[in-house]
Formats: C-alpha cells, sequence, structure tokens
C-alpha cells in the first residue's frame, strides 16, 4: 500500500460555507450551487426547534432526478 502526501487540508477545502433558508425547492438550491459552484448547501434551521441539514448534490440526484420528482415541487427541509 502506497501513502500519499496530499499536504495540508487547509490547502483543498473551502473556508466559506454556502448557506441557504430551508423553505426553499431543490431548484432553487441547484442553482444556488451553480451560482456559487459548489456542490453542498447548509441549511439554516426553519424555527429554534429545528436542526441545521446539508444538501449534497449527489443526493438530490438519487432522491429527486433519478425518481423522476419535479425539482420545482421538492423542497430541501
Amino acid at each position: 500500500m502506497t501513502i500519499r502526501n496530499w499536504g495540508p487540508v487547509r490547502e483543498c477545502m473551502r473556508t466559506e460555507v454556502t448557506l441557504d433558508d430551508g423553505s426553499i425547492d431543490v431548484l432553487t438550491a441547484l442553482k444556488v450551487m451553480k451560482k456559487n459552484k459548489v456542490t453542498s448547501l447548509i441549511v439554516k434551521r426553519r424555527d429554534e426547534n429545528d436542526e441545521h441539514g446539508m444538501v449534497l448534490f449527489s443526493d438530490v440526484a438519487k432522491q429527486v432526478i433519478a425518481k423522476n420528482r419535479a425539482p420545482e415541487r421538492v423542497n430541501v427541509y
């Protein structure tokens, strides 16, 4: 097994995260991802009893697009 030295994580990770509202639909989330050139979004809490969430492009592909669901009718929360 070969061990590679990839360097420090800070050189390949982003320092800023993209936050979005929990009430948006998947289509809007995809537009935000494209605009910010990211493949994931942090979803803000809708109220104090809610939890933060995360939307990944791969989740959208598996759970929305592959199931032939309309992205503009599916919420991210």
